[in-house]
């Protein structure tokens, strides 16, 4: 199926302006939210530690995204098909932790920010009203993306401390299936040009990452505290909130 779109828009695109109007090319941009409560959880599990300073949690970001779709791939003028590539990237969360014993204070800084990028195949339905200067547009989207999560963990023990960074440092990756659902509303500028505003959901579960050599990201001060290597499941789902601009060839 998507070889069959991809070789109908390729053949379409080539055909030039003597077809002019055949294709929609479109660019959206706007906020996300990410569903990272177990990231979240595990980097505010304390386990004897108190919070100190930053508590930020992993829970939104932006999104960037460009379509090429088409009306003229089928015999239906209300329903288009078309390509989507789309990048995410998180805000940056951090989580300070203290603990102390003593006269000395351990200190935990855990620093996270994800990014995702998907290619994606879909289709839409539509209808002009309102003297057809606007169109409401439903549409699903459904394909593959590559997600990675940065990680920074910084120890500082206190007094005699040799330990001075957790194992878990690094960048991890994964590659999964990318679902999104939205509806757009699209106001005609002119015969050509259009504003978009648009709002959906995204279904992007990550699973559980792992670096380059198959390290698995976990609860770094569960395995510190308890010698347990608990997995971290991270998960780009959300809710977003987009405008763009599209213009028809």
């Amino acid at each position: 199926m998507r070889k069959t779109v991809l070789a109908a828009l390729l053949a379409v695109l080539i055909s030039g302006p003597a077809r002019a109007g055949l294709l929609d090319l479109g660019f959206h941009a706007g906020y996300t939210s990410v569903s990272m409560a177990d990231l979240n959880h595990a980097n505010a599990a304390t386990y004897g530690w108190y919070p100190s300073d930053h508590t930020d949690s992993l829970s939104s970001g932006y999104v960037l995204g460009l379509d090429l779709t088409s009306r003229h791939l089928t015999r239906l003028d209300w329903l288009k098909l078309g390509l989507r590539g789309e990048y995410l990237r998180t805000n940056p969360a951090e989580m300070d932790s203290i603990h102390r014993i003593g006269i000395n204070s351990s200190r935990l800084d855990y620093v996270d920010q994800g990014n995702m990028a998907g290619a994606l195949v879909g289709a839409s339905v539509s209808a002009p009203f309102i003297a057809e200067r606007l169109d409401l547009a439903f549409g699903a989207w459904f394909g593959g993306a590559y997600g990675t999560m940065a990680q920074g963990v910084s120890f500082n023990g206190g007094k005699g401390s040799t330990a001075s960074s957790a194992p878990s440092n690094g960048v991890y990756t994964s590659m999964y299936a990318v679902g999104e659902l939205e509806s757009t509303l699209s106001w005609r500028l002119n015969g050509r040009l259009s504003l978009d505003f648009s709002g959906g959901w995204r279904w992007a579960d990550a699973g559980n990452m792992k670096d380059d050599k198959g390290t698995a990201l976990y609860d770094t001060l569960q395995y510190w505290q308890f010698n347990r290597k608990t997995p971290v499941n991270v998960d780009f789902s959300g809710l977003s909130a987009q405008g763009g601009l599209k213009a028809a060839f």
